[in-house]
Formats: structure tokens, C-alpha cells, sequence
């Protein structure tokens, strides 16, 4: 009998929801690592969400929120 491992499930990405498999979803530094930002201060998102973020946003806008 062959063994297989379940593949596990999907994550949803931080700002639209939908789901993504953990390698399909990129790191957002909410708080910039210019400001003190660390590994506790990522969000994972999806790279459309990240490319829209940071075409939305400049870096200047993103490290005053």
C-alpha cells in the first residue's frame, strides 16, 4: 500500500482572505525594520496584495502608520 503525507491546509493571506498554500504567501513588515520592526511584526500576504501595498504606499508612508 503506498504512503502519502495530506498535503496541509491552505493559509489565508492577511489582508484579502484568500486561501494560499504557505509557500505561495510573502512577508510583510508591518512595522518597517528601519523603525525597530522584527520577526513578531510580519504579516504573511499574498504577492498581489504585497505588490499593491508597497505600489500604494511609499516606504516613508508605510514607516509613519
Amino acid at each position: 500500500m503506498p504512503s502519502w503525507t495530506p498535503e496541509p491546509p491552505p493559509t489565508p493571506c492577511g489582508l484579502c482572505g484568500r486561501p494560499f498554500p504557505r509557500e505561495g504567501l510573502t512577508k510583510h513588515h508591518c512595522r518597517p525594520k528601519s523603525k525597530g520592526g522584527t520577526q513578531d511584526d510580519v504579516e504573511l500576504i499574498c504577492g498581489m496584495c504585497h505588490g499593491m501595498v508597497h505600489a500604494t504606499f511609499t516606504n516613508r508612508t508605510l514607516e509613519a502608520l
